[in-house]
C-alpha cells in the first residue's frame, strides 16, 4: 500500500463503470475490472489505503449481509 500513489476509478470501452486504476509512485498503472460492484470495490481499497477502521468499510445489505466478495485471477 505504501507504493499506491493514485487510484481512480475508471470505464471501459469508455462507458462500462466498472474499472478500478491504482497508480503506482513509479508511474506504472495497474487496472482492475469486471466489478460488479466498482464503487464499494473503490471504497474498500481507498479505505484500506487511508487507514479507514474496517468497521466503516463493510457494505452491508438490509438483511446485514456483506455484499461485496472478491475473487482474484493472475492474468499474464
Amino acid at each position: 500500500m505504501d507504493d499506491i500513489e493514485e487510484l481512480n476509478k475508471k470505464s471501459s470501452l469508455g462507458f462500462i463503470k466498472n474499472t478500478i486504476e491504482i497508480v503506482c509512485k513509479n508511474k506504472k498503472s495497474y487496472y482492475f475490472t469486471a466489478f460488479s460492484d466498482r464503487d464499494g470495490v473503490y471504497d474498500l481499497i481507498s479505505g484500506i489505503w487511508k487507514g479507514t477502521p474496517n468497521d466503516k468499510m463493510t457494505k452491508k445489505n438490509e438483511e446485514g449481509k456483506n455484499l461485496l466478495k472478491f475473487t482474484t485471477s493472475i492474468v499474464s
